[in-house]
């Protein structure tokens, strides 16, 4: 039997040897366009300008401008005819865009210190390293030989979907072949790949060569002055990530079941609207009982929970749910002796081992972080788990503030023992209450390892604006904030004399979602006042498309659009219906079914294709969402 290591590193050198013979790589300097329609004519036109005499440049500055806007005008409808959203959203990024920002700087200045790009490189590289600590003792309540051992054997099928699957937008390691290569030449590797996932399944060796890691920083603030202004985003190998597929799905089947179902991350058919649902949902409930003025609710945040993650714990969390060996043995293969590198513009780090956690931009990662944080539990209050977001509620109204205190020093004691770093800098406090409510909401001043959350009456929740009487007013302050440029940037297609339905479909593509966005968890909260200032946005846009119309149904009418009140509401009750007929959704405990006196009874404003043979609400304020 061989050595799967030697053989995948063998077959890895073959094809990147290959394809460095027959397409190799080379660099060529291209001067950046200031605009993608300023074509070789344009710059023509603008040097015979600069060369022209006085009395002629009129003529050609006319000459530029007219060819300009034509230009611009079939850049535009090639890119939004082709019903693509990369495309679309790649129109609005130009268009919008007022500077060229440069991917990397040439010094940074990092800890009041400045630095080049390879010093920089460095500096993160290490930092990266230290933030994630050492991994604990590897502790095992029993030997592994109690677990089951059955084989593990993937298909040549399999292996050929995964290859065809492989995302082509997506960077690779730098010593990797690129990734259209994986799935073109689909049906000559996924003979060898086969063979060399079963070897390694079979013995439980995840080989080094795709260990390896090219970490690109990402600067999450425009002001950088530490590493921690950096999110570290990991370039892996093609082959590896086939190799990671096939793990994931063989763990589908034993782990993701078990997963409570607080946790609405990195799951199939759970969503941030889901989570906002289920938040609001028990908000408004504990709200509706009597003698209840207020509600307080905690919102806590992990800091580089990926980058932290004790992979010693991962082992021993996979162990107690009865994982099959061989699973548990290439999945300490994966998490031991990784290396990486971190890569800035043309520097490159050292190569160093990496100690713990899981690098981001693995198909593991997300599922390790599930099992991590399934062990995380606390008395006498809900939680609702978003990756490393947290959202605390006392079961118990009379009693709320110690329940809360409890619960935070109980996730910070748990955070100690899991190498977790709870930031109370990013956590906050929000005191819900009725609009009507003349209670004053106390102060609640709790704290997490000695400082004090802070207290705050709007946050943003998953996307999600939340005030701390669930008006959802600041939601649509900050719909409105969105969308401002984007209307900007249809008045920009009306002076190119883009077509109507051009400028529809962009609307419909950019504007709507961001209106859409989590809608079943608060329209239903919505005012009628705050109703009409949605309609005047979407007014606003439907007048810079068809000046013509005189008003707002008539606009709506004539390009056969659903207005956007209406379709607010058709949407949040058709995901309530969703959930009302399908037993297995996460949020089908919340809904309470009941016959209608009449069966034939309908909504007139809910248009639906079938007649729902119940009538479902939940069972808070958000009932407004029903079926009669």
């Amino acid at each position: 039997m061989y050595d799967p290591e030697l053989k995948a590193e063998a077959f890895q050198k073959t094809i990147t040897d290959i394809v460095d013979k027959h397409c190799p790589i080379k660099l060529k300097r291209k001067k950046q366009q200031k605009t993608p329609w300023y074509d070789d004519l344009a710059r023509k036109l603008w040097n015979a300008k600069n060369k022209a005499k006085k009395h002629q440049k009129k003529f050609f500055t006319q000459l530029l401008r007219n060819h300009i806007r034509k230009s611009k005008r079939k850049w535009i409808m090639d890119k939004l005819g082709a019903n693509n959203s990369k495309s679309t959203w790649k129109v609005v990024k130009t268009l919008t865009s007022k500077t060229t920002k440069p991917n990397v700087r040439p010094v940074y200045t990092i800890n009041e210190k400045h630095m080049s790009q390879a010093e920089t490189a460095e500096t993160l590289n290490q930092y990266f390293i230290d933030i994630a600590g050492y991994p604990s003792a590897l502790n095992l309540e029993f030997s592994l030989s109690q677990l089951p051992q059955q084989e593990l054997v993937v298909s040549l099928g399999q292996v050929k979907q995964w290859l065809r699957n492989i995302d082509t937008s997506k960077s690779t390691c730098a010593s990797d072949f690129p990734s259209w290569v994986s799935k073109l030449c689909c049906e000559d590797l996924c003979v060898p790949l086969c063979d060399i996932i079963n070897h390694c399944l079979r013995t439980g060796t995840y080989p080094a060569t795709w260990k390896q890691a090219n970490v690109i920083p990402f600067e999450k603030t425009k002001n950088i002055s530490n590493p921690s202004d950096f999110r570290p985003i990991s370039l892996l190998w093609n082959l590896g990530k086939v190799l990671e597929r096939a793990i994931v799905f063989f763990y589908k089947s034993s782990v993701i079941p078990t997963i409570r179902s607080d946790q609405y991350a990195y799951q199939k058919g759970k969503s941030t609207t889901d989570a906002i649902l289920s938040a609001v949902n028990l908000w408004t409930e504990m709200l509706d009982k009597k003698g209840c003025h207020s509600i307080p609710a905690a919102f806590l945040d992990m800091s580089k929970a990926f980058d932290r993650m004790d992979k010693s714990k991962v082992i021993e969390m996979l162990a107690a749910r009865g994982v099959n060996r061989k699973l548990i043995a290439i999945t300490h293969s994966f998490l031991n002796e990784r290396t990486q590198r971190v890569k800035l513009g043309r520097s490159q780090s050292q190569t160093i081992q990496t100690m713990n956690g899981t690098p981001q931009g693995t198909l593991l990662g997300p599922l390790f972080w599930l099992l991590y944080i399934d062990t995380l539990s606390s008395t006498n209050v809900t939680l609702i788990k978003y990756a490393d977001d947290l959202t605390i509620t006392p079961n118990d109204t009379s009693n709320a503030k110690d329940s809360l205190q409890n619960a935070i020093d109980e996730i910070t004691k748990w955070c100690e023992d899991h190498n977790m770093l709870a930031n109370p800098k990013k956590s906050m406090t929000v005191h819900f209450s009725n609009i009507h409510n003349r209670h004053t909401p106390p102060t609640t001043n709790l704290t997490m390892k000695g400082e004090i959350v802070e207290d705050v009456t709007t946050m943003k929740f998953l996307g999600v604006m939340i005030d701390n009487h669930l008006t959802f007013k600041s939601h649509v302050d900050q719909i409105a904030q969105k969308t401002r440029p984007l209307i900007y940037t249809l008045l920009d297609l009306k002076r190119s004399g883009i077509p109507t339905s051009t400028m529809l479909q962009f609307y419909i593509s950019c504007i709507r979602p961001i209106i859409l966005y989590a809608c079943p968890s608060w329209f239903s909260m919505l005012s009628k006042e705050q109703q009409q200032r949605l309609e005047r946005i979407e007014n606003l846009a439907l007048k810079i498309i068809d000046p013509a119309s005189t008003d707002y149904a008539e606009r709506t009418s004539r390009h056969k659009i659903t207005p956007i009140i209406d379709l607010l509401d058709t949407t949040s009750r058709q995901y309530i219906q969703k959930i009302a007929n399908r037993t297995d959704h996460c949020l089908h405990n919340l809904v309470k079914r009941y016959a209608p006196k009449t069966a034939e009874r309908q909504s007139k404003r809910l248009n639906l294709n079938c007649k729902p043979n119940t009538r479902t609400v939940l069972r808070s304020k958000c009932s407004i969402i029903h079926y009669w």
